[in-house]
């Protein structure tokens, strides 16, 4: 059977080996990208991480971001390293 989905690690590997010219997210094997429907791109620099909408969505942001970020929003994927969200 051909695989379906992409799990948070892969895509996390993906993009650590450099900015994607476009990003596919596919239904997922983690719970969360196959029930979620939401995707934030931001830098995190004003984000408010006790929206309820966080708790279930995929936030994409920079390498700094990801840092600020860490430990208040659950799904946090760098997308490139840098002051912009690359996609």
């Amino acid at each position: 059977m051909a695989k379906q989905g992409i799990t948070l690690p892969e895509l996390k590997r993906a993009l650590s080996s450099g900015p994607p010219a476009l990003i596919y997210l596919v239904v997922g094997e983690e719970p969360f990208l196959r029930d979620a429907a939401v995707a934030v791109v931001t830098t995190g620099a004003s984000l408010e991480v006790t929206h309820p909408v966080l708790a279930d969505a995929l936030v994409l942001t920079t390498v700094s971001g990801a840092a600020r970020l860490e430990g208040s929003v659950p799904n946090v994927v760098a997308v490139n390293d840098g002051a912009q969200v690359d996609l």
